[in-house]
């Protein structure tokens, strides 16, 4: 991704935030747990930020309204060297995880509520070894993931700028400034996790912009939900598995340069979903539709195998088969 869609990506999230009343905030608790940071927020409207800003140092900080880490405006936790866990809890949340390399995992729970999620510039996934004078923690054969989970609410969740790496590990010689161009060793193994995405019930917003991973799931949920999404690179795909089921009601689902070794999308069983497929790559592409009067286009999108469900009874563009 260039500068200026990265900047179109942060002005867009940047607004999504703003737009949200800023009610009042709880106080948030953060700890360690072993190697993990934890973070619980509170029925209130918290608004929580959560950057690296050593190689083991973690900030969670209040981004708005009158929210408080343990009390104050922020804290620092070290060493974390294993995964980042959060569950937001109820109301109107806002949430922003940004800058940095995390070992293991990234596990998000939302609650219920109106909110606003933002990852932007994350590594995922490896052996850490980055912070100096702790016994080094091996991570399984299944590498890193992300669970990402909305759950009830009008639900706004950006992904940008994110990796996530399976069997590999870390070495302070080998990370460099930019988190997307640093290098990883390989450890062995050829399993992986699945990463998921998930809007649960409400009239969602999903936007996944320059996503590597080599098993992602993206559900809507039931609501009018609106999904976007490019993820995996060429000329190996990058992505083995990518799954995409936008749940009931009318949804739009758009494909902007996805590319996938299989790729499995299902709109629900609502009326006149709408499909954009525009330079994806798969090897097999499968597109399901269980309601009715769907709708799919595609542009400069090519398959090895396809399959188009009849219920898109619109199907318009150029789908090509090789």
């Amino acid at each position: 991704m260039n500068k200026s869609q990265s900047c179109v990506f942060r002005a867009a999230c940047a607004a999504a935030f703003l737009a949200a009343p800023l009610a009042r905030g709880g106080n948030v608790n953060a700890y360690l747990d072993g190697g993990d940071l934890v973070i619980c927020g509170t029925s209130s409207a918290d608004n929580v930020g959560v950057r690296q800003i050593g190689p083991s140092t973690w900030r969670v900080s209040s981004l708005a309204g009158s929210t408080k880490i343990n009390g104050s405006s922020y804290q620092d936790f070290d060493p974390v060297y294993c995964g980042i866990r959060i569950d937001m809890k109820g109301g109107n949340d806002g949430l922003v995880v940004q800058d940095g390399i995390i070992p293991k995992s990234l596990c998000i729970y939302m609650g219920s509520g109106n909110d606003n999620v933002a990852l932007n510039n994350l590594t995922i996934g490896g052996y850490s070894i980055v912070a100096e004078g702790l016994q080094s923690e091996e991570v399984s054969s299944s590498g890193g993931y992300l669970r990402l989970k909305g759950d009830d609410g009008n639900d706004s969740l950006w992904v940008n700028n994110l990796v996530v790496l399976y069997n590999a590990y870390w070495s302070p010689n080998t990370v460099d400034s930019d988190l997307l161009t640093t290098k990883a060793q390989t450890s062995g193994g050829s399993s992986s996790k699945w990463s998921t995405i998930a809007g649960c019930s409400g009239n969602d917003r999903i936007v996944v912009q320059n996503f590597q991973v080599k098993k992602l799931e993206v559900t809507g949920g039931s609501g009018k939900d609106d999904v976007a999404v490019q993820v995996g690179s060429l000329p190996n795909f990058g992505c083995e598995r990518f799954c995409i089921d936008t749940g009931s009601d009318t949804d739009q689902l758009k494909l902007n340069m996805a590319f996938a070794e299989k790729l499995m999308v299902e709109v629900g069983p609502g009326k006149s979903d709408k499909v954009n497929v525009v330079g994806t790559f798969a090897d097999c592409a499968e597109f399901e539709d269980c309601g009715t009067n769907g709708f799919i286009t595609g542009a400069a999108s090519s398959f090895n195998s396809l399959w188009i469900d009849s219920n898109f009874t619109h199907v318009s563009g150029t789908f090509i088969t090789y």
